[in-house]
Parts: structure tokens; sequence; C-alpha cells
């Protein structure tokens, strides 16, 4: 038996077993990664807020010399923090794609029409999550499918 023979043999059976994945279960799974990682995602969100960037990269607008002097708020851009509810309230609607960012704070709707986008992560953050965390989960459930050919 030739190599040849062998090799078209074995790619006939990935061909075969890749068949009968239906784009459904691939979703499925890829948005279960997703949620498995919810936690790190938000916070990179919310880290991202405590420092007045928006996922686009921009820059919230500083906090006016009043709030500075009159109710303690630091220097530079708002962070959009208080007490801490509108942090805790920023989930994943991770049921299908297209994956968004959604809060359960009362706040959230009034803060993002005072402050345009503000859920989501920028693109160094997106870089970071798809090689730290999910990059080997997404290649090992592709492995998965594939084994044991």
């Amino acid at each position: 038996m030739s190599v040849g023979f062998l090799f078209v043999g074995r790619l006939g059976e990935y061909i075969a077993k890749l068949q009968q994945v239906t784009e459904e279960d691939v979703n499925e799974s890829l948005l279960q990664i997703i949620r498995d990682h919810e936690e790190v995602i938000t916070n990179m969100n919310t880290d991202q807020l405590w420092e007045g960037e928006r996922p686009d990269g921009s820059m919230l607008p500083d906090y006016s010399p009043t709030s500075v002097q009159v109710f303690g708020k630091p220097e530079g851009p708002i962070r959009l923090f208080d007490q801490g509810d509108f942090y805790r309230g920023i989930f994943l609607d991770a049921d299908q794609f297209p994956v968004m960012f959604e809060g359960r704070d009362e706040k959230t709707e009034m803060l993002k029409s005072d402050y345009g986008a503000i859920l989501g992560i920028n693109e160094e953050n997106l870089r970071e999550l798809n090689q730290s965390y999910l990059k080997d989960e997404i290649l090992s459930y592709f492995a998965r499918i594939l084994s044991p050919l």
C-alpha cells in the first residue's frame, strides 16, 4: 500500500467526520468556551473602564473640577465607578453570535446614552483573550472532533 493511498484514505475519514458536525454544534461549543471565560472577559471591560477607556480605545471625558474637589473623584478620565453596581452588573449575552456585552444595573442605559459605547473590550484585550484563553480551547475542540483517527 502506498503512502499516497493512506493519505487520501485518511483525508476521506477527516472529511466524513467533519460532515457529521453541524454548524449549530460548532456554534454552541464555541459559545460555551466563551461563557466559560465570562469573568475574564467582563473583567477586561471593567479594567478598561477603570482607566477611563472605551472599547474603541478612546478615552472618556475627564472628571470636572467640581467632581474632583467636592466629590473626591480622581483627576483624569471618568471611571463610571461609584459603588461598583454598574461594574458588577456587566455580563455577556453569549446565547448566540454575535456575543454582546450587557448590563444588569439600572444605570446602564443612561451611562451608554451619556458616554456612548462603554461595554466591550479593546483590540489589545481581544488579542490577549484570543491568545491566552480561547485559542487553545478552540484548537482542542476541533482536535476532539477529528479524533480518534
